[in-house]
């Protein structure tokens, strides 16, 4: 079987993957030169038997193949025209972890008895030099036995063989590898987990998400690209369902974090427990060739469908606090260099060039215990301070009126993001 887009096959990949076991140690790489192995049970080729030495003064080309890939073996007669026309300067040696039997057995008798060119069967010796996972695997080696190309099929033509034999360079072919890591661990490791920086480039999506994982921390950073990729990414460790969501849907909240509420049927379902750790989830995600909201929006979209439930925004009416500037009372700000500063004291928490939007609300919210609504208009940095406890909101008002703002009651029909069994 063959595929379109790749020049080597993969049909059997699974039977194999454990089935030859190799050290890297002795492989050889690009530049380096093939050690005078012996090549014992070489077929078309006299006494039987060859070193690598033997062999000095041509070119050689090892071609890999398998039975389980049709495009390694379906080229043979190609192979042998190409050794008559270069009979003098090149030598082609076909090589297979296979035993004759077996392949005569799976693709008949007659494909090995039609081939005038070497073959070896069952070869430990260069599958132990050159390690490979997927045929078919060329290695082209110059006169002097130096590796100058590995490559995958479809690079057989007469100017990259003239090019060998001429002693140049190989620098249009490209470069096969195959990650061996990939082929000794079977399916264990996550495609995205293998040589994922080299391969960010081609990711299109990837999610993943767990239960609570006790060996990381918890948070969670905010969706952000790669430019040289292309690739966003988010990361969520060891939150809530609604920690989750927040971070979906925060493309939607512009003043300030997403309220999220759940509408279950059953009041309990997905309640983070953080005693027993239940119903706390980790969750990331890649994806390419989005916008940051149509990234936001495959997250969301991945979320309702690993949790079986519908997220949508809606309108509802809340009790919160409205702050609000005090245009005549300035606001204050220490040295622009200075560094942020958070202190909690007995009686009170000073802040010092901290976020406005990112503290200092988030601290109101936490002293007020209601949803926060910003209508301040301001989203620089300043100097803050907010008592650790209060009377009643005339006397935080009074405290926090010397700052340039103050905080209203009011019941206003709010945009939250609402969590639904499905239907």
């Amino acid at each position: 079987m063959k595929h379109r887009h790749l020049s080597y096959c993969f049909i059997g990949a699974i039977i194999l993957l454990m089935a030859f076991p190799f050290s890297s140690k002795a492989q050889v790489a690009i530049g380096e030169m093939c050690p005078n192995v012996k090549i014992k049970g070489i077929e078309n080729y006299p006494g039987k038997e060859a070193n690598m030495a033997d062999l000095k003064g041509k070119a050689v080309i090892l071609i890999f193949w398998s039975t389980r890939c049709s495009e390694s073996y379906s080229s043979f007669k190609k192979f042998d025209s190409i050794q008559a026309k270069f009979k003098h300067s090149l030598q082609i040696i076909l090589v297979s972890r296979e035993s004759k039997q077996r392949i005569d057995k799976v693709l008949g008798e007659q494909l090995l008895q039609g081939v005038s060119i070497p073959y070896v069967t069952e070869d430990t010796v260069f599958n132990h030099l050159f390690p490979n996972f997927l045929v078919p695997h060329q290695i082209w080696m110059d006169s002097n036995g130096i590796v100058r190309a590995i490559t995958g099929g479809g690079h057989l033509t007469t100017q990259n063989i003239n090019l060998l034999i001429n002693g140049n360079a190989l620098e249009n072919i490209p470069v096969k590898r195959d990650n061996l890591e990939y082929r000794n661990s079977g399916f264990d490791t996550p495609l995205a987990g293998i040589e994922f920086k080299e391969n960010k480039k081609n990711l299109l999506f990837y999610s993943y998400f767990s239960q609570y994982r006790p060996e990381i921390g918890g948070g969670y950073r905010m969706p952000f690209p790669d430019s040289a990729s292309g690739v966003i990414q988010v990361r969520v460790t060891n939150s809530s369902v609604k920690t989750l969501y927040e971070v979906a849907y925060s493309g939607d909240f512009k003043n300030g974090d997403p309220i999220v509420m759940s509408f279950f049927k059953d009041s309990t379902k997905l309640l983070p427990d953080f005693v027993e750790m239940k119903n706390i989830f980790c969750y990331e995600l890649f994806a390419s060739d989005t916008s940051y909201s149509g990234f936001l929006y495959k997250m969301r979209n991945d979320l309702d469908m690993h949790l079986d439930i519908e997220s949508r925004l809606i309108s509802f009416p809340m009790d919160c606090y409205v702050v609000k500037r005090i245009p005549q009372n300035p606001i204050q700000r220490t040295e622009r260099l200075s560094k942020p500063e958070v202190v909690f004291e007995k009686n009170r928490i000073k802040m010092k060039n901290v976020s406005f939007h990112y503290v200092v609300l988030k601290q109101l919210e936490d002293l007020l215990k209601k949803t926060i609504v910003d209508e301040s208009g301001y989203n620089g940095k300043l100097d803050f301070e907010i008592p650790v406890q209060y009377g009643n909101l005339g006397e935080l008002n009074k405290f926090i009126r010397a700052f340039g703002f103050e905080v209203h009651p009011e019941k206003r029909l709010m945009q939250v993001v609402g969590l639904f069994d499905r239907p």
